[in-house]
């Protein structure tokens, strides 16, 4: 730690993450293991409007700047863009921050990191961006999970973490609105529910729709489940098609915040799911996950025990191409992947139904 900063325990410290919602998320355990070591600390937060309602109800931090969005497209859209961030970087150069932490790398992160006057402005080392730090981050190990390369930006804090699990407060209002949306269902007690998220913004990441039709139909057939599905703006039809194709026993959840949408989640038992953020809000309420990955890297993306939260994955060259579409024909990671094969894991954490029968009652 920089002199200056030794031995003070009520440090003012500033984390940036914008978005997306995953990302956001995951910093709670750089929260936590920041008030272990500073228990006197501030804490705040730099964060996009939308995505600042997950962690409104984590009582760890101390302060939200929330983000507005400006359109930049036309002259005049671009000036009201360049002077809301101007009115930004002098709020936080105003607050004198001992330390600022960017987790995110870009221009605007690294622009309002250099003028913060912070004694230590902490980040990534990306070229000519990294110039706006004087403590960098070096490159992570290629399989290295992205929990463990969000605490590594502390070690110059001095702190030495390997892993902390995220977590999601929700309050009591979320939860009452879920529990009056399952109410709504009149699900029997004798069946799981049991979550499809099939969406994802970048279609190198779906698995096809009639895999999750298919999976959700097994599921009503084996466990008596009912199939909820996760879905966001602009998602709406696409996830409809899947709720037809499944049929009786399956529902699209209502248009909700993303902490509504977590409150239902929590009622599941399990959540089928592409390589998403709703991936990391199940796991942050406690719901096991199978996830389906292809261009992405599960041991830097998955919960780190994957006993629990198993990934799935197709052994093809082109596997972990990072790209945002995929560039052949045929999308053979994901079609690799078949109902199957996801069957054979879910059954793992479920059990068949001959298992099943077979436990004594209690």
């Amino acid at each position: 730690m920089t002199s200056s900063l030794q031995g003070k325990l009520d440090l003012k410290i500033l984390l940036i993450q914008f978005k997306p919602a995953g990302d956001v998320l995951l910093l709670t355990s750089v929260v936590k293991a920041l008030k272990k070591k500073f228990p006197l600390s501030s804490i705040s937060f730099i964060i996009n409007e939308k995505e600042s309602i997950l962690i409104t109800q984590f009582k760890l931090i101390d302060d939200l700047i929330l983000i507005k969005n400006y359109q930049k497209n036309g002259t005049a859209n671009f000036f009201k863009y360049l002077r809301y961030n101007l009115m930004l970087i002098r709020l936080v150069r105003k607050r004198r921050f001992d330390v600022v932490i960017d987790f995110i790398g870009n221009p605007k992160s690294a622009i309002m990191t250099f003028f913060s006057c912070a004694i230590m402005k902490i980040g990534r080392n990306l070229r000519v961006r990294s110039l706006a730090y004087n403590i960098k981050i070096p490159k992570h190990p290629e399989n290295s999970n992205t929990v463990f390369r969000r605490l590594s930006h502390l070690k110059p804090l001095g702190i030495d973490q390997q892993h902390i699990s995220p977590e999601l407060h929700l309050s009591e209002e979320d939860i009452a609105f879920a529990n009056d949306y399952i109410n709504t269902l009149h699900i029997a007690r004798d069946k799981k529910i049991i979550f499809l998220a099939p969406n994802s913004p970048r279609s190198s990441r779906r698995w096809k729709k009639e895999n999750f039709i298919s999976i959700g139909k097994r599921l009503i057939e084996i466990y008596n489940a009912s199939i909820l599905l996760a879905w966001g703006p602009g998602e709406k039809e696409y996830t409809e098609s899947i709720r037809d194709g499944i049929g009786k026993n399956s529902a699209m959840i209502p248009p909700t915040s993303l902490t509504q949408m977590a409150a239902i989640i929590s009622k599941a038992i399990l959540i089928i799911t592409n390589d998403s953020g709703t991936k990391h809000i199940a796991n942050a309420v406690g719901v096991r996950s199978v996830t389906i990955y292809g261009p992405t890297n599960p041991y830097v993306w998955n919960e780190i025990d994957m006993t629990r939260n198993p990934a799935i994955r197709a052994d093809v060259s082109c596997i972990q191409c990072e790209k945002r579409e995929c560039q052949l024909k045929k999308h053979i990671c994901m079609e690799l992947v078949t109902p199957d094969k996801v069957m054979l894991v879910i059954n793992g954490i479920l059990g068949t139904k001959q298992q099943q029968d077979k436990q004594p009652c209690l």
